[in-house]
């Protein structure tokens, strides 16, 4: 006979009884250390349930917007709202960063978040039509007003947009405490002054609209300081320039170890032009930029001097001087870290296409090949999908060594959602590669165990 035992808060977390109950505490950033893990856990491995918390950051923040009793004069505010969009460039429109609301802000509403879905936007009309009467007795604030309209603002001019990750993105927006995002289906706006750190084993990407996009590394942290100004901080990024103006990169230089006298960290802002690609990295004692452009680029520091750097040259940073050559580096490996970002996207994404293909390429030839291939490996059945899409395309036939590295990879982890394109190449001209899909289709086959 199996003892009683007490419910734990990992039973509860567990539980879809109660389905928001532990979601709530979790914006709030109200669990212990175990129970956060958990919960994040369950998110990352439930598509619903990452969803009903993604409606829940978004309430989160259309509550904090209108929760000030007495304040809103509902005609002043669209019609200023109606202003501001009339002379805003059009820009993405996405949910914002959801931001925990204090004690104080929310104060009578405590049970707000905890509604269904279903009934998210009847709450909100309801509060809005509150105040709506509320402004007939009442004078509205000025102050908050302005804020409402910023808010707004910020929404149409974003420093950039979180777009995807591989899991949760810690994110700080300005005067607010951090928060932890998890990218659903939406990309979330970050405004301007946004620091945003990955944690090991995450990867995230943001677009920096009309600049260009970066994405980040594990262990990283970036403060977006405009949309075509970056501030590393640590870790590693790679940067993509599209706008006229390129995209500032600022970091630590190598010999800033010790802060300087006033207590900051020495920093050199570099220039990237537009339609040139690097990398960054920041590391204690170390900082260095690597040029992934096909062609020799100028990056320079205004007001201090410019460098021309080749296709894959790598340089240290060291204070306000100019940096350093330190050779030529190899493009794929300081590429091929993308590769689970890059799977989320289309399987015929052009980028992910050519990075495949290069490490495919690289499969047997160079000393990391067996890495390429861990790597390859490690994405699990959705990174076959890609490579599917590879051994189809005519591209696949102008080297068969490739084609059949990712048919092997194929063969061992391809998933049930695949078996339509096996059965196509069960008629292909290849006989290894006939071969390889019948592996496949038989492994799909046998009941596991």
């Amino acid at each position: 006979m199996t003892p009683n035992r007490p419910e734990s808060n990992d039973d509860r977390i567990h539980d879809r009884s109660l389905p928001y109950a532990w979601k709530d505490e979790l914006l709030d950033h109200e669990l212990a250390p175990v129970d956060q893990t958990a919960a994040e856990r369950r998110l990352l491995d439930d598509p619903a349930e990452r969803e009903e918390f993604a409606q829940l950051q978004e309430l989160d923040v259309t509550l904090r917007r209108v929760l000030k009793a007495g304040e809103l004069n509902v005609t002043d505010f669209l019609k200023r709202l109606d202003e501001r969009d009339q002379i805003a460039p059009p820009a993405p429109v996405a949910p914002v960063v959801s931001v925990t609301l204090t004690a104080d802000e929310t104060d009578g509403f405590q049970g707000a978040r905890k509604t269904p879905r279903r009934s998210v936007m009847t709450v909100v009309m309801a509060i809005l039509c509150l105040f709506a009467v509320s402004a007939v007795v009442r004078a509205p604030s000025k102050e908050w007003v302005d804020s409402l309209v910023q808010a707004r603002a910020d929404q149409l001019h974003p420093g950039a947009m979180l777009v995807r990750a591989t899991g949760p993105v810690i994110v700080q927006s300005p005067n607010r405490q951090p928060e932890t995002i998890f990218v659903s289906m939406q990309p979330r706006s970050l405004p301007a002054g946004t620091t945003v750190r990955t944690q090991p084993g995450v990867l995230c990407e943001l677009d920096l609209p009309t600049n260009g996009k970066t994405r980040l590394r594990e262990d990283t942290e970036v403060v977006v300081e405009t949309s075509n100004q970056l501030h590393l901080v640590s870790g590693m990024i790679w940067c993509r320039a599209d706008g006229p103006k390129g995209i500032t990169v600022k970091v630590p230089s190598s010999e800033a170890a010790e802060p300087d006298k006033a207590g900051a960290a020495t920093l050199a802002a570099f220039v990237c032009p537009t339609e040139s690609v690097s990398s960054w990295t920041a590391r204690p004692g170390v900082t260095m930029c690597q040029s992934l452009s096909p062609k020799t680029v100028e990056i320079q520091v205004p007001g201090a001097f410019s460098c021309t750097m080749a296709p894959m040259e790598r340089m240290a940073i060291e204070g306000q001087t100019e940096p350093v050559t330190m050779g030529i580096g190899d493009r794929l490996s300081s590429l091929s870290w993308q590769l689970p970002l890059l799977v989320m996207g289309a399987a015929d994404d052009p980028e992910l296409q050519d990075l495949l293909q290069q490490m495919l390429a690289a499969i047997g030839e160079t000393k990391m090949s067996s890495l390429y291939v861990q790597q390859i490996r490690e994405l699990g059945p959705a990174g076959t999908i890609p490579l599917l899409a590879y051994v189809h395309s005519e591209r696949s036939r102008s080297s068969s060594d490739r084609r059949l590295s990712a048919m092997q990879i194929i063969a061992d982890l391809a998933p049930e959602a695949a078996r339509s394109d096996l059965l196509k190449l069960k008629n292909d001209d290849d006989p290894v590669v006939r071969a390889l899909a019948n592996r496949a289709l038989q492994r799909l086959e046998t009941p596991k165990e």
